[in-house]
């Protein structure tokens, strides 16, 4: 991850294929938020706003993996 929260937001969100309209209505800020935010428009963003968008990005992670592991053959032996 980088040091940079606008860069690990831009980061993560395009790992995970998401617009950044989608990202923004995940974290229930404005449609045009996390562009403007990964444009330079905000200097200082807040924290809460900043802390909305990086828990968006937390829950769709976590769904991908969930979706990963479900697609996943059943392995001879595997516990469950």
């Amino acid at each position: 991850m980088t040091s940079n929260p606008v860069h690990e937001i831009k980061d993560r969100r395009e790992s995970l294929e998401l617009s950044q309209v989608e990202l923004s209505r995940k974290a229930n800020l404005q449609d045009n938020y996390v562009c403007r935010l990964e444009g330079g428009v905000f200097h200082n963003p807040s924290f809460p706003k900043v802390t909305a968008i990086l828990s968006a990005l937390d829950r769709e992670e976590l769904a991908h993996q969930n979706s990963r592991r479900d697609e996943c053959p059943e392995q001879p032996g595997a516990v469950k």
